[in-house]
This record gives structure tokens, sequence and C-alpha cells, in this order.
């Protein structure tokens, strides 16, 4: 078990992971999804809120960083065309699973239900990303979902109270950039670019 304070280490070698992913969308050599960008901002910023309202301490913070990330991302592909992957319509299915996961939260108004649902919905956002990879893994920089996942690692690492809080949105962030990481390390050799 690592000090608390290791959390804002992992914090930080997340946010290099964001960065280097925002650097790559800058220069047009991955394609961010759009839909997918914004809603991993949009829940992990609710999961945040959760989180706070129930006092977790520093781990907190890789939530609103996880957050943070996606907007400024989703900010610097909308100027550059070559950033751009075009949003079908089962990504719009997978938004309205994500949409109705909150709608149900707000109505039951319990912070642990709203962490629960912000991790399907996010979940369910992530599904054209992890489809995307898996096509066309060119598309996605298995280094920066490496770097995320290295830093949610840390963040694990570092919890010491192991309530549903504290360990559910950093498990399923450093699940879910594994995996990333995983399809678009294993397949680049294998597919072209496309769209």
């Amino acid at each position: 078990m690592l000090p608390e304070y290791f959390a804002l280490i992992g914090v930080g070698i997340a946010s290099l992971g964001g960065f280097y992913y925002l650097y790559c969308t800058l220069r047009g050599t991955v394609r961010p999804h759009k839909m997918t960008y914004f809603f991993f901002g949009l829940f992990s910023l609710i999961a945040f809120a959760s989180q706070l309202s129930q006092g977790v301490g520093m781990i907190a913070w890789a939530t609103f960083i996880a957050g943070l990330t996606p907007f400024i991302i989703l900010v610097a592909a909308s100027f550059n065309s070559n950033a751009y992957w075009q949003i079908k319509r089962t990504d719009y299915l997978y938004g309205i699973i994500a949409v109705l996961a909150m709608v149900i939260w707000y109505i039951t108004n319990e912070p642990n239900i709203a962490l629960a649902l912000a991790l399907i919905a996010d979940f369910f956002v992530a599904i054209p990303t992890l489809i995307k990879t898996y096509q066309y893994p060119k598309t996605e920089s298995w280094q920066a979902y490496g770097i995320n996942a290295v830093g949610f690692g840390v963040g694990i690492f570092s919890i010491h109270t192991w309530t549903f809080e504290n360990y559910a949105f950093l498990v399923y962030l450093f699940v879910v950039n594994v995996s990333i990481t995983a399809l678009a390390l294993a397949l680049r050799n294998e597919s072209p670019v496309a769209q």
C-alpha cells in the first residue's frame, strides 16, 4: 500500500498521458471519438462530485483530472480536421443509454448510485472508442492510454479505505485504459488508418 499522497503522483502521471494524447490530437496522429470524449469528461466530473460529497480525499482528484483532460482534447480536436472521427448511428444509441443512466441517478439522488451509474454510462460511451480501436488501431495512441493506465494504477495502490466510492472509478479507468492500450498495441500493424 502506497501513502495516500501517491494518488496525486498518479494524477500527475495520468495527466502526462492525457497531455500526450492532446499533443497527438493537435498533430492529427490520433482521432478521438468526439462523443466518447465529451461523455468521458462529463461522467468523470459527475463521479468527482459524487466522491467529494462522500468525503473521498486526494483520490478524487484523479477522477477530476480524468474529467478535465477529455474536454481539453475535445476542444483541440475541433480545431484539427485530421483529428476527427465520424460518429455512427450506433454511437448515438450508446449515448442515449448513458444519458438514461444519468436520469436514473438524478431520480434516486444517492451518491453511490450516481457513481455506479456514471461508471455504467461511461462504459457505454467507451464502447465506440473500443470498437474504433479494434477496427482501426492506428487512430489511437497506445502510449497515451498506457501512461494513463500507469497513473491510475498508482492511484489504486494508494487507496487505504476500500469502499466503493474510493476505488470504483479508479479501477474502472485503469481497466478501460489498459484495454485500449492492449488493443491499439496488439493490432497496430494489422489495420489501415481509415475514415
